[in-house]
């Protein structure tokens, strides 16, 4: 099977090409019904009204990227998608922001934010082997010390 995906530059895609190349085959070959179960672009709140002088301004619609749905009624999960020009943190951020709109009870972060912390904890767990180990070397390096104290002392 061919990747079509191999020789594209991420890096300068659009966020709507990022969903459209990316996210949604991902979420239909997950098995998720694009017809019951999956809604883009869905509005959230009207953006806040600024008010200046006699001139009124409505700030930016509050909306989400995809909202997956356990029945038509009731939203299961949020994926907000980012440009790659944004860090990982900002869309996790929205999608925060967003769940709490929708008063969702858990959040996971794109795969690829959930693997990078899972490398970052399995480093730092890495190196709190390397502590534990240093730790003991340090306590037998004192027992010995103790014993030569105490033998040069006899």
């Amino acid at each position: 099977m061919v990747n079509h995906h191999a020789n594209i530059n991420k890096a300068k895609l659009t966020e709507t090409d990022i969903i459209t190349k990316f996210i949604m085959p991902a979420v239909k070959n997950a098995g998720w019904d694009d017809m019951t179960q999956i809604r883009q672009e869905v509005k959230l709140r009207d953006g806040k009204v600024i008010v200046r002088g006699q001139m009124g301004m409505r700030t930016t619609v509050k909306s989400v990227d995809i909202v997956l749905y356990h029945k038509p009624s009731m939203p299961l999960a949020v994926i907000e998608a980012k440009a790659n020009n944004h860090e990982v943190g900002k869309g996790m951020q929205q999608a925060l922001d967003y769940t709490n709109l929708l008063d969702f009870p858990l959040v996971f972060p794109p795969l690829e934010e959930q693997n990078c912390i899972a490398s970052k904890v399995d480093e730092l767990m890495a190196f709190c082997d390397q502590l534990d180990a240093r730790l003991e070397d340090v306590q037998i390096t004192r027992l010995h010390l103790i014993d030569a104290i105490v033998e040069q002392a006899v």
